[in-house]
């Protein structure tokens, strides 16, 4: 994808990987599209970025938010050429005491969330026959973890979602990738784990990593990218 002039919707774009994203991509001359929940954050994000960054009050979960939220967005620059979605929410805790409320969130935001974006967004690639979405896991979608099974099973099912989305768009000239980071220094959880890593990538190494997939060539895809600390206890 050529950056320069590009329109990327970015969910979860308040802060962490999202934020970082953004201001990379307006860097380099894009343009992006922040979904966020959080209105107060995403205007701090639009003073500091400017015109090429289009705040859009947007829970992914709520499928009439996401369409109102993509046309939005098509009415006020005309297309879409990338979406990288990145909300997520996760809450620790064994299943048996974890909430139905905290399980619903989870799945509606890292999951449902996810499919709207991806079911509103693919008829406007699919016209323009041409595209990228890249779906923002976790080492979680990999590798089950104590503690975490409400977490994992919302990423586990990106996971499969984006591996299914892959072989359905390939062929329209639509990418599709699945990044896993590992402990990334953002503030997705409500609840910090007992034994929190030291070392964490940066919201910054992941956007870079990000941008790198978009910039390759038409016909270059990379599919899967797992990210981690070298030593995250070291």
């Amino acid at each position: 994808m050529n950056i320069p002039d590009s329109i990327t919707i970015i969910t979860g774009a308040s802060r962490g990987i999202g934020c970082s994203l953004s201001k990379l991509l307006i860097e380099k001359g894009g343009k992006v599209a922040g979904f966020a929940r959080d209105e107060g954050r995403l205007q701090e994000v639009r003073e500091e970025l400017g015109e090429s960054f289009l705040p859009v009050i947007c829970p992914v979960g709520d499928l009439d938010a996401v369409q109102s939220s993509i046309k939005t967005v098509l009415e006020t620059w005309g297309k879409i050429d990338a979406l990288i979605n990145n909300a997520g929410i996760g809450h620790f805790g064994a299943i048996d005491e974890l909430g139905k409320e905290e399980w619903d969130e989870m799945i509606s935001t890292n999951i449902t969330g996810t499919f709207h974006c991806i079911r509103e967004v693919v008829p406007h690639l699919k016209e323009q026959g041409q595209g990228h979405i890249i779906n923002v896991a976790s080492i979680a979608g990999l590798v089950g973890n104590p503690n975490l099974g409400g977490y994992n099973a919302s990423k586990f099912a990106v996971r499969g979602l984006g591996d299914a989305l892959f072989q359905e768009l390939r062929n329209d000239g639509i990418k599709v990738t699945t990044i896993y980071p590992g402990s990334v220094q953002t503030t997705f959880s409500s609840i910090r784990r007992r034994s929190p890593t030291k070392n964490k990538l940066t919201p910054d190494e992941v956007a870079e990593v990000i941008v790198h997939c978009l910039e390759r060539s038409d016909n270059f895809l990379i599919d899967t990218v797992v990210l981690r600390p070298l030593k995250p206890n070291g």
